[in-house]
């Protein structure tokens, strides 16, 4: 059975169909991914937005693999206040809300492989 006709018929797939999604071109994924949603959740939409701030650049440490920190002697080294973390809190808070409809096709296929690769649905 195709990958396409265990997203028809909604059977379960295995971890190598779930990486099968991959290969999809993004609006066939994205259709199955919100026939699913929608069966599911109706019209409700769930996602979640990581945005990590770095308060100061400044470290102690020398790390190999570390790309951003500087030392004490860097000229380019820097420390936040907090009107400035709380500034940046307030610009994702507006762009999140901007950028709603541009992630909405790349959630929906996240969203399809974490729902059909999870073993408790």
């Amino acid at each position: 059975m195709t990958l396409i006709e265990k997203l028809d018929s909604r059977q379960r797939l295995t971890l190598e169909d779930g990486i099968k999604l991959y290969d999809l071109d993004l609006l066939t994924l994205g259709k199955y991914a919100n026939n699913i949603r929608e069966e599911k959740f109706a019209r409700k939409t769930y996602y979640n937005i990581n945005r990590h701030i770095n308060p100061t650049n400044i470290c102690k440490d020398i790390c190999k693999f570390c790309a951003y920190s500087a030392s004490r002697k860097n000229p380019n080294q820097y420390t936040m206040t907090h009107d400035e973390i709380l500034k940046i809190v307030e610009e994702i808070d507006k762009k999140i809300t901007e950028d709603r409809k541009k992630l909405f096709i790349i959630l929906k296929k996240i969203m399809l492989l974490a729902f059909l690769c999870n073993p408790r649905h």
